[in-house]
């Protein structure tokens, strides 16, 4: 499983994405934009803004559950979409998303933050966070998940 990870956004706080085909995402935002579940259909590539981004961080990119690598992202928002890095990302759908489920996600979103050079020792915890978010999607995409995740 391929997951993106926003790094030093603040404690409280994470997004994370996961690709279920090439052009669609499922990602879990707990932030002052939102506390939601959001499914983003990238739409193309546009150059930036004239303006100032929003914000900018590294994304942490984790594959099968070790660190693959880091970009720095930046973003300019849009309301229901987000140019990132050159490309322009929609809303399509939105869900919310529980304080519990929320605690969860932003526990293992801690552990790679804090530990990426190290995450060969969160095997458990990792496959627990894959599981997870497994099941998110799965509840989220409902009877289209196969479509949905693009299998």
């Amino acid at each position: 499983m391929d997951i993106f990870i926003d790094n030093n956004i603040g404690g409280d706080q994470f997004f994370i994405s996961v690709p279920i085909n090439e052009k669609d995402s499922i990602s879990f935002d707990w932030t002052t934009k939102g506390h939601r579940v959001i499914k983003q259909r990238l739409k193309g590539e546009q150059p930036p803004p004239n303006s100032e981004p929003t914000m900018e961080w590294d994304t942490l990119y984790i594959h099968d559950g070790k660190f693959v690598g880091k970009e720095h992202v930046i973003w300019y928002d849009m309301g229901q979409e987000d140019w990132v890095n050159g490309k322009i990302y929609e809303t399509i759908k939105e869900w919310p998303i529980d304080e519990a489920t929320a605690e969860k996600l932003l526990r293992y979103s801690l552990i790679v933050s804090d530990h990426t050079a190290e995450l060969g020792k969160y095997v458990k915890e990792m496959q627990e966070f894959e599981g997870l978010l497994n099941k998110l999607i799965r509840m989220t995409c409902g009877k289209n998940y196969m479509r949905c995740h693009g299998s």
